[in-house]
């Protein structure tokens, strides 16, 4: 089975600018991975052909930044469930996002995702961590351990 890292590497191939959004409640647990990752890189990353957002449960409120870079290619990280063990890292098929899926954030990912999509001519990929507990306000620790070979893997781009 092909390895997260690998789906994207072959992905973004040949990226000129890219976005990356992180997305996510603090407040929520293991659901602030986003936020954490988004904040993380932007500690370790100043590269003008790269954007990182902290979008909070309000990815939609970023369209217009967003639109302003122009980037070939959006990166969301969200906490996901899938079913996995808690800490797994994977990309989401955009297919397999129902327009209902029950989200914590005010729109679905699946309808801003459409949206970039549609409207900014961005090609989106959806990196997804397994949740361990969306209750009280820190991160599980194998969760942040996840966050980290996110932002590692994403830092040398």
């Amino acid at each position: 089975m092909e390895t997260w890292t690998k789906k994207l590497s072959k992905k973004i191939m040949g990226w000129k600018k890219i976005c990356i959004l992180g997305v996510g409640s603090i407040e929520k647990g293991d659901d602030g991975i986003g936020v954490y990752c988004a904040e993380e890189l932007k500690k370790r990353m100043n590269i003008p052909r790269i954007l990182v957002i902290d979008a909070g449960n309000v990815p939609e409120s970023w369209t217009g930044k967003i639109r302003a870079f122009s980037p070939d290619w959006t990166i969301i990280i969200d906490a996901c469930k899938k079913g996995e063990k808690p800490g797994s890292i994977f990309i989401v098929d955009k297919n397999a996002i129902s327009y209902s899926d029950v989200s914590s954030h005010r729109i679905p990912l699946s309808v801003v995702m459409s949206f970039l999509e549609q409207t900014i001519k961005t090609k989106v990929i959806f990196i997804g961590i397994e949740p361990e507990n969306m209750d009280g306000e820190n991160l599980s620790e194998n969760i942040k351990h996840s966050g980290e070979k996110i932002v590692e893997f994403l830092s040398i781009l």
